[in-house]
């Protein structure tokens, strides 16, 4: 009686575990979207040529907080970017990007990655200074 309750319970364990990493498996998302930009964009620590990229959450399972750039084409990556979350009012329709303000003739930073359905997003973090905002480096002389 004993052997086959230990089994039974077994059993039981293996298959609750085995439903619950196939159901983790298949809610996991990395958020991918795909964005074409017509001119140049800033990304921390370097410039995105125009053309068309990936975005999407490197790790999904680890806190959500790094963005992966990869070329939409050769799938080469541009890097991996710390982001911090970020709310707003309204649900974003369509996949979105936030640039940042430039003075004439700077190339314009990516501020916040938001992704659709949601009133959540990703937006990045800058060096001081680095940031098409932030003045600061006009300060220097």
């Amino acid at each position: 009686m004993m052997r086959t309750v230990l089994s039974t319970v077994a059993a039981l364990t293996l298959f609750v575990g085995a439903s619950a990493a196939r159901a983790e498996a298949s809610t996991t998302h990395d958020n991918r979207t795909h964005f074409t930009f017509s001119q140049p964009v800033a990304i921390p620590g370097g410039i995105l040529p125009a053309g068309e990229y990936i975005f999407r959450l490197a790790d999904p399972n680890s806190g959500r907080s790094v963005v992966q750039v990869l070329n939409r084409e050769t799938g080469k990556v541009h890097g991996m970017f710390f982001t911090q979350h970020a709310e707003r009012g309204t649900i974003a329709d369509e996949p979105e990007i936030t640039l940042g303000e430039a003075p004439a003739g700077m190339t314009r930073s990516i501020h916040t990655w938001w992704y659709p359905g949601t009133t959540s997003g990703r937006t990045f973090l800058y060096q001081a200074g680095e940031a098409s905002w932030d003045h600061s480096w006009h300060t220097s002389n």
